[in-house]
């Protein structure tokens, strides 16, 4: 199982969480691939710590979704589940509408300069066809909203949600992704420096609305593609 180096020191105090986010950025990223079996030594190894804390960070990852157990009892990363998206894209764009539409009242220039700085970094990101870099923007303009909602369980749930996403958007990010994103953010943005709210919450379901359709459409022609 190969394994990237890494030189940042694990603090005990957040040992589970820091585990927990590693393994997290390796499966969304690819590095630990779809069906690719998981040893708990061997990770343990890897990382310098016991195998406790992996085995805490892998079954959170479970109840997540992003870990398997086979009825062999062998730990795999769970596969890409593309059909998924038809389900998941709706239960965020509501979720994060809603968001939008509480951050409304706390909406000021710390969330204008984040997001106009996130909208920016993504700008740039796709321009040059940086596809971490662009989710990573994609991600902070919309957890700026769900933080400025107040709701921190809301935050979680969006984060948890976005995270499936992001590992099937970044998956096959030449096909779902554009510059209408960035224009999309702009107009979410722009209807909330206007203080309208509702266009603000309608932009954003627009946003996600399309963005589910440009992946559906990027699938069918990358499936053409390979097909040729």
């Amino acid at each position: 199982m190969p394994l990237p180096n890494t030189s940042r020191p694990i603090e005990k105090a957040k040992l589970r969480d820091t585990i927990y986010d590693t393994l997290l950025e390796w499966i969304v990223d690819g590095t630990l691939e779809p069906g690719e079996r998981i040893r708990d030594a061997e990770l343990a190894e890897h990382l310098g710590v016991s195998r406790t804390p992996v085995r805490e960070a892998l079954q959170q990852l479970g109840h997540e979704g992003l870990i398997e157990t086979m009825a062999s009892r062998s730990t795999c990363v769970a596969p890409l589940d593309i059909a998924g998206a038809d389900h998941l894209y709706p239960i965020v764009w509501t979720l994060d509408a809603f968001a939008v539409r509480l951050a409304a009242a706390h909406y000021g220039r710390t969330e204008r300069d984040q997001m106009a700085i996130a909208n920016a970094k993504l700008s740039r990101a796709l321009s040059k066809g940086d596809a971490k870099s662009a989710l990573t923007a994609d991600a902070d303009f919309h957890n700026t909203l769900a933080i400025a909602s107040g709701n921190p369980e809301l935050v979680k749930i969006l984060g948890g949600l976005r995270t499936q996403l992001r590992r099937l958007e970044l998956a096959y990010f030449h096909t779902g992704f554009g510059q209408s994103s960035v224009d999309e953010h702009a107009s979410i943005q722009a209807a909330l420096d206007a203080g309208d709210v509702d266009r603000a919450v309608g932009a954003t379901l627009d946003h996600w609305q399309r963005g589910l359709e440009r992946f559906r459409v990027g699938i069918s022609d990358l499936s053409s593609t390979r097909l040729a």
